[in-house]
């Protein structure tokens, strides 16, 4: 977003700085009556994500500082 123009440059350091597992972690918890009935697909979903999320923005780090 921020290399096409719709985020600004401190929105997008705010977004890299986001501990996303931890936000993810959290709304685990508010998750609404279907969650008992379909809790084991939710759990791997949002576990693969934050996974895939977290290694997605070690990979920018890593970019950024080859720069």
């Amino acid at each position: 977003m921020y290399e096409n123009g719709y985020i600004s440059n401190e929105e997008y350091q705010n977004a890299l700085n986001e501990d996303i597992v931890s936000s993810l972690n959290k709304e685990k918890t508010k998750l609404t009556s279907n969650y008992s009935k379909y809790h084991w697909f939710i759990e791997a979903a949002l576990d693969e994500i934050a996974e895939d999320f977290a290694k997605s923005m070690i990979w920018m780090k890593r970019m950024r500082n080859k720069n």
